[in-house]
C-alpha cells in the first residue's frame, strides 16, 4: 500500500486546500487493498475529511475530483 501527499505526485499538480479546515500541506493519496483490487482514496491529514468513491485505480480522478469540490457523497 502507498500513502503519498498529493503535492508530490508530480510537479504539475497543485492541489486545493481542505474545504473544511483550510490545509493546504497534509493532504494526502492513499492506495490500500479493496476485495476487487487494489484502490485510491485522497483525505486531509489535519481534519481527516476525504473521498474514498470505492472504484478509483488511479489517484488522479480523486485529485481532481477534491480541486472542483463536486463531490455529493453518499
Amino acid at each position: 500500500m502507498q500513502f503519498i501527499k498529493a503535492k508530490n505526485l508530480a510537479n504539475y499538480i497543485k492541489i486545493k486546500p481542505c474545504p473544511f479546515c483550510g490545509e493546504t500541506e497534509e493532504i494526502a493519496v492513499e492506495e490500500y487493498e479493496h476485495g476487487a483490487g487494489l484502490r485510491w482514496r485522497i483525505f486531509c491529514c489535519n481534519c481527516m475529511a476525504g473521498i474514498d468513491r470505492g472504484y478509483d485505480q488511479s489517484p488522479y480522478p480523486l485529485i481532481d475530483l477534491w480541486n472542483t469540490r463536486a463531490y455529493t457523497g453518499i
